[in-house]
């Protein structure tokens, strides 16, 4: 048997919050969630820039990555 968790990193949409994944439950012995805040963009920064700073906060490999913008930069990463 695999005892391994599915790490989720849920990142909320622009005009959201984290409060948005607070209803989700999931069973916890088979995943694992996170929700990563958005960072303020240092002054000109760039896109890759500050998704590669936002990349910093996925630690799992192989995670979920549930997030309306930026996936593909994240992903990248």
């Amino acid at each position: 048997m695999n005892n391994k968790k599915t790490h989720i990193y849920f990142v909320p949409g622009l005009a959201a919050d984290k409060e948005i994944f607070e209803n989700i439950s999931l069973p916890e012995n088979t995943y694992s969630l996170h929700v990563i805040s958005w960072l303020i963009p240092i002054k000109k920064e760039t896109i890759a820039q500050y998704a590669k700073r936002m990349a910093g906060f996925v630690t799992e490999k192989n995670a979920v990555l549930l997030v309306f913008l930026l996936a593909v930069w994240l992903r990248k990463r």
